[in-house]
């Protein structure tokens, strides 16, 4: 893949990195994946149920054919549907600025037919599990420029509005236990003190049996199962 010309080394994104953002009076734990090949594994760890997922199309590299659909938008939605139970996803095409106007029409127009191609696959194909699916494709694609900025405003805008509509992410309004936010706050401290950042259950409880003694063991996998859902730790028994 290309290297990119409009961040600082520095300032490009290696594998997975979080971020904290705050959209309206939401405060977000934004998770940015590197979108190099070499990455894509790594970012399937990271896709959790009840997220906002924001899928990047470069305009710049994006030809109008189903292969270049497939690398660049399809088998992303491949990876959400076939790990996720509940999500939202919005699709945002950027670096419109080194394509003229007629081109960016092109480009979005192709991606909106071959995403409701896709959703129609997928639908005739349904098994159990995708009968319990709630995840969305906005049919809203959002059209930005990495250089001018133009389109980030209503990319901001857009994810508040998501984001105010329990619906599509119910965890946004969940109110969580006093003792279940001391239990997440051991295993963020127990994950900071360890030189890899892996623990067993055995270890996660006894970081959170510290702080609070309202938590047994027995609720243990029942907090994790929550900060997996939320995207906070990775359970790996869940994909073994």
């Amino acid at each position: 893949r290309q290297t990119s010309c409009l961040t600082e080394v520095e300032d490009r994104t290696v594998s997975v990195e979080e971020r904290q953002l705050r959209v309206g009076d939401v405060d977000l734990r934004m998770v940015d994946t590197g979108g190099h090949e070499v990455y894509e594994l790594t970012n399937q760890l990271v896709t959790s149920d009840n997220s906002l997922t924001v899928t990047v199309i470069d305009a710049s590299r994006y030809e109008t054919t189903p292969e270049q659909f497939h690398e660049h938008v399809g088998k992303y939605l491949h990876v959400m549907f076939d790990l996720l139970i509940r999500a939202v996803i919005l699709l945002v095409v950027t670096k419109i600025d080194a394509c003229d106007e007629h081109q960016v029409c092109c480009i979005a127009d192709h991606i909106q037919c071959q995403v409701d191609e896709f959703l129609k696959e997928r639908k005739a194909s349904r098994t159990m599990k995708m009968s319990e699916q709630r995840i969305e494709v906005l049919d809203q694609l959002i059209l930005t420029s990495a250089k001018s900025l133009e389109g980030v405003k209503k990319l901001v805008e857009c994810m508040g509005e998501i984001l105010h509509r329990p619906d599509f992410v119910p965890s946004v309004e969940r109110i969580l236990p006093q003792s279940w936010v001391k239990g997440e706050d051991a295993v963020t401290l127990t994950a900071d003190m360890l030189r890899l950042p892996i623990a067993t259950v055995d270890e996660v409880s006894y970081a959170v049996s510290v702080v609070t003694e309202a938590l047994s063991r027995y609720h243990v996998p029942h907090l994790l199962n929550y900060l997996h859902e939320a995207g906070s730790v990775f359970d790996f028994s869940r994909h073994s």
